[in-house]
C-alpha cells in the first residue's frame, strides 16, 4: 500500500462529541495496553474484557500469547496438546453455554477465551520455570482458564 493509505488505516478514529469518552478510539491493539489487559480480563474487569473483544488484532495477539505460554508451562509436548485439547473442549461447551445464555457469538467467546487462560498459563509456567513444574498445573490452568471466561462472560454480557 502506499504510505498514505497505511496513515490512515493506523489513525485513531475521532468519535462524535456527544460519547461519554470524548477524544479518540484505538482501534488496534497496543503493545503497551497488553500488561493491563491480561490483568483485567482475569479479574473479571468489564473495559478489559469489552477492549479485548473490540480491538483489531486482539485474537491474533491472544493466540500467540496463549501459544507461547503454553510452550512455557507445558513439561512435554503431549501434555500441551492434551491441555489445549481440554481448553478447546470446555470452550466450546462454554462457549455453547454462553451463545444460549448471554448472546455471545462464537468469535467473542474464542477470543475471551484466549485472554482468560493467560493468566493461569504465566503462573504455570512460573512454576515450571522455578522446579515445581508438572502436567497437572497445565490441566488445572485450562479449567481455571474457563472459570475466569465464564465471569468475563457474564461481565460482558450484550
Amino acid at each position: 500500500m502506499p504510505p498514505r493509505k497505511m496513515e490512515s488505516v493506523n489513525a485513531p478514529i475521532a468519535l462524535h462529541e456527544d460519547t461519554p469518552a470524548g477524544g479518540v478510539r484505538r482501534v488496534f491493539l497496543e503493545r503497551r495496553e497488553i500488561a493491563g489487559l491480561l490483568i483485567g480480563t482475569a479479574r473479571g474487569d468489564a473495559i478489559a474484557c469489552r477492549r479485548v473483544l473490540g480491538a483489531r488484532r486482539g485474537g491474533r495477539i491472544g493466540f500467540a500469547l496463549a501459544l507461547g505460554g503454553l510452550a512455557l508451562a507445558a513439561p512435554s509436548a503431549h501434555a500441551g496438546a492434551l491441555a489445549a485439547l481440554l481448553h478447546v473442549g470446555l470452550g466450546l461447551l462454554v462457549g455453547l453455554w454462553a451463545r444460549a445464555r448471554t448472546g455471545h457469538r462464537t468469535r467473542e467467546v474464542q477470543r475471551l477465551a484466549l485472554w482468560t487462560v493467560l493468566t493461569p498459563l504465566g503462573v504455570a509456567a512460573l512454576a515450571r520455570l522455578a522446579g515445581f513444574g508438572s502436567a497437572r498445573l497445565v490441566f488445572a490452568a485450562a479449567i481455571v482458564g474457563q472459570l475466569l471466561l465464564i465471569r468475563a462472560l457474564r461481565v460482558t454480557r450484550a
